[in-house]
């Protein structure tokens, strides 16, 4: 969508909208981040309605959820707590809110897991008709870590 807007002051002035998958935004954000807005997940532009980002693991676990276009009242997150990858059946902050009481996303996040300096890259398919599918995440790399990490 395009709109033109023409002001005595400043002459004609135009506005595009990004258009397809390109304008949606998707944030990993849980307690690694301090729940910020800092870790988006990138377009594929190969794969259409996919966005991937890559996270290092500095203690031997880390718990997202991912939220929707920078609103933290549109999350996203697993059905059951703690879920591994692909088997979480994603749910929506918007599909939940009947009932009253202490929100379902309050309590439930994906889980990675691995050796301190492992490194995963999180995969949200928004085409994959299967909803445990959806979110899914591979190791891809190790960096080593400070030993301060490895606290057994």
């Amino acid at each position: 969508m395009m709109l033109t807007m023409r002001s005595g002051s400043i002459g004609y002035q135009t506005w595009e909208s990004a258009r397809g998958w390109s304008r949606r935004s998707f944030f990993l954000v849980g307690p690694f981040n301090s729940w910020s807005l800092t870790d988006e997940l990138e377009h594929r532009k190969d794969a259409p309605g996919t966005f991937a980002l890559r996270v290092k693991l500095e203690q031997w676990s880390l718990e997202f959820q991912i939220v929707q276009d920078g609103d933290a009242r549109r999350k996203m997150y697993p059905q059951a707590r703690r879920a591994a990858s692909g088997t979480g059946f994603l749910e929506r902050t918007e599909e939940s809110q009947a009932g009253g009481g202490i929100p379902p996303e309050e309590d439930r996040y994906w889980l990675i897991q691995g050796m301190p300096g492992s490194v995963f890259e999180v995969v949200l398919d928004l085409k994959e008709l299967d909803r445990r599918q959806m979110v899914t995440w591979t190791q891809v790399d190790f960096e080593p870590c400070s030993t301060d990490a490895l606290d057994w």
